[in-house]
């Protein structure tokens, strides 16, 4: 996966969760509690998303490398 692609993934996860919250539908996380109708939700929807496109990106090299050797 390109830095690209995870991006656009991040991107498109936050577009339709924002896309929900326009039409009033939540995206409840009942573990840490996270709503992303509020903007602490948001916020920490925005991180998890983040910290899931980074995790990916470290999975991928790790699987070039391997495939080299």
């Amino acid at each position: 996966m390109t830095a690209d692609a995870d991006v656009k993934n991040t991107v498109d996860c936050l577009k339709y969760t924002r896309e929900l919250k326009a039409l009033n539908i939540a995206i409840f996380f009942e573990k840490g509690n996270i709503n992303t109708l509020d903007a602490k939700g948001e916020v920490l929807m925005t991180i998890m998303a983040a910290l899931a496109q980074q995790e990916s990106e470290s999975l991928s090299a790790n699987v070039r490398l391997g495939i080299q050797f």
